[in-house]
């Protein structure tokens, strides 16, 4: 259990971690280069939370992990390992197209907002 939490893990966290700078690159400096690669990092982490080998695997891995505590002494800390992953999987189990068509629009709204600089009396506020 342990090799595939770990083989897991370090596929996402480097994934994840690309996904917060290119979020915030994205928010501070408003510009269609940062917003593709936002989307190019968040459809590759969408592609690895939505592999659905590697989910079948957690959610097996959590079910053996479950019926082997039955009366033992569980490792807490894989346990709680396993439900992150299951958890942070499950919501990305949808056709890839369908992930990716959401992340752009989703980008494209955050865009909007983040570019978007009221007026007062005709002058900007900012």
């Amino acid at each position: 259990m342990r090799d595939l939490i770990d083989r897991l893990e370090n596929v996402i966290a480097p994934l994840d971690a690309e996904v917060e700078r290119s979020v915030w690159d994205a928010c501070v400096d408003v510009s269609a280069a940062h917003d593709e690669r936002r989307i190019a990092a968040e459809v590759s982490l969408a592609r690895a939370l939505g592999d659905p080998a590697a989910f079948a695997e957690v959610t097996q891995a959590l079910a053996d992990a479950a019926s082997e505590v039955a009366g033992s002494d569980p490792d807490a800390g894989i346990l709680r390992r396993l439900e992150l992953l299951r958890d942070t999987m499950a919501p990305h189990q949808l056709p890839l197209d369908v992930a990716a068509r959401i992340i752009e629009l989703g980008t494209d709204i955050e865009s909007t907002f983040n570019s978007f600089r009221g007026e007062a009396d005709g002058r900007p506020l900012s």
